[in-house]
């Protein structure tokens, strides 16, 4: 897997991969970081599917932009 890119501020901060292995295919997955106990958030880390595959991923902030694409 290799990381692309990373949230490091906000509710959910973590890191996003691109899954090159064989049963990933391509697709983009997400490891988000757990939080201490006290702040009432996850206290887990968890891995999430973000998108089928890159070019799915670049569809979807197109989409989700201010402009509309």
């Amino acid at each position: 897997m290799i990381p692309f890119a990373c949230c490091l501020n906000g509710p959910r901060e973590g890191v996003l991969y691109l899954d090159l292995t064989s049963s990933g295919g391509g697709r983009v997955v997400g490891y988000f970081e757990a939080k201490p106990a006290w702040t009432g958030r996850n206290t887990e880390g968890t891995w999430l599917d973000v998108a089928d595959s890159f070019a799915g991923y670049l569809e979807a902030l197109v989409e989700e932009s201010p402009e509309g694409g």
